[in-house]
This record gives structure tokens, sequence and C-alpha cells, in this order.
């Protein structure tokens, strides 16, 4: 989650408990999902009214491509909220997605096909666009974290692991040399 200070509005990226039984990549749990989750979703608190129903929203998305048969949903993890550098109630949205690889591919085997949506929106606003999608399995591999850029052109993405699966992914963190 990440609080938009001058606004007050808490940003979140959502899943609900039992979804993460199935689908958890980066606690290798690797069900491969037979769909598109719909339980993924992003949500938005006003922190400046007591909590209440009325003070959560749950958020709808715009033109996301599930018309594109490589669509495989959302299966959220981490998130960066950035204010416009040029439009000051605009903000660009940058979160995880880790993707079930797409078909014929294993998830089990070969791992999360994680990339970064990244998403515009107005601050308060309950509605999120769809910018795009960046994928790259060079540099976007175990992803855990984003940090955005405030045009909505670019980002940095922390791995938390040098590989997809496997022993070498899973003792990683504990070869690493200055540990």
């Amino acid at each position: 989650m990440i609080l938009h200070e001058p606004s007050g509005y808490l940003y979140m990226s959502c899943s609900d408990p039992v979804s993460r039984t199935k689908w958890c990549p980066a606690m290798d749990i690797r069900t491969q999902p037979k769909s598109p989750p719909e339980t993924d979703y992003f949500a938005l608190v006003d922190t400046s009214l007591p909590l209440s129903p009325t003070s959560y929203k749950k958020v709808k998305i715009s033109n996301l491509p599930t018309q594109d048969p490589r669509w495989r949903g959302l299966n959220l993890v981490g998130l960066d909220v950035v204010p416009s550098a040029t439009e000051p109630d605009v903000l660009w949205v940058y979160v995880i997605n880790h993707r079930p690889p797409f078909p014929p591919a294993n998830a089990k085997k070969d791992g999360a096909d994680s990339c970064v949506e990244i998403f515009r929106t107005v601050v308060g606003s309950d509605i999120f666009e769809h910018v795009r999608t960046v994928e790259d399995p060079r540099y976007i591999i175990a992803p855990n974290d984003v940090i955005g850029t405030s045009d909505g052109s670019g980002f940095w993405v922390s791995n938390d692991h040098a590989v997809r699966v496997g022993l070498v992914g899973a003792l990683h963190p504990w070869l690493l040399e200055g540990n």
C-alpha cells in the first residue's frame, strides 16, 4: 500500500487469502490457475474519514487488454503511486503482476511470467486506466517491488531471486557474497 500524503488517500493492491494459497510465486506456490483470476483488485481508502464502508472504494479498471488471447489476469503484488510531474491531479500507478506463464509453459516448472502494469488515474478517483504492460524476462525475473517515474514512462524493479524457479532461486539470498 502507498499513502498519497497530500490527499490522504491510501492506494492498495489486494488479493483474497484463498487465491494466495494457490498462486503466490514469491512463496513458491505455483499451482497454475486455469483462467485469469478475478480476485485481485485495487482499493482506495480516504484516511481523512473515519474507517467505514464509505471511506473504502474498490477501484474499477478501464482499458485492460482482456480481448488479447495472451491476457492472463491480474496477480497483484508490490505497487508504487507517483504524482505526475506535469499534471497536478494525475497519478501514475505501477504494479507487479505475477502472471501465470503462457501455455504450454508449466507454472510449477517454469515459474511466473511476471511483468509490470502501468495505470493512470486522478487523485481520489475510483477508476484506473490501464496504459501498458511491460515485460522483459532479462530484467523482470522474480520481482517483489517497483518504483516508478513521474511521467509514466519508466520504473525500477527489485527482484528477490536471480532465477524464477529451482534450487538456485531458493538459495540465492544465502549465496550472495557480502551477506
